[in-house]
């Protein structure tokens, strides 16, 4: 019978080291996630161009005060100026 009984607590034991390091598992892995999450924000856009005037060729509406946002050499975003928009590698250049 003690056998059994030192089976199931062996079988118990492994069970909850086995939950533990899968918790662990997924714990850590969240925050490599976020990590990787805020590292890809701070970096987003290479070059940030504030305080444009945006002309909008079908329409022919000239909005001012508007923030271009390029990444690759391409406008991939165009939010009003009153955004802040930072970064660590984000140059910024305001128009004239």
């Amino acid at each position: 019978m003690q056998k059994a009984a030192l089976s199931f607590e062996i079988k118990w034991l492994f069970a909850f080291v086995n939950l533990y390091l899968s918790m662990k598992f997924k714990f850590s892995l969240l925050l490599l996630t976020f990590a990787l999450f805020a590292r890809s924000q701070s970096s987003k856009y290479e070059l940030v161009i504030s305080h444009a005037k945006v002309s909008d060729v079908k329409s022919g509406n000239i909005s001012n005060n508007q923030t271009l946002l390029i990444k690759a050499g391409k406008i991939v975003d165009i939010v009003s100026t009153s955004k802040e928009i930072t970064g660590k590698r984000t140059s910024m250049v305001t128009a004239s």
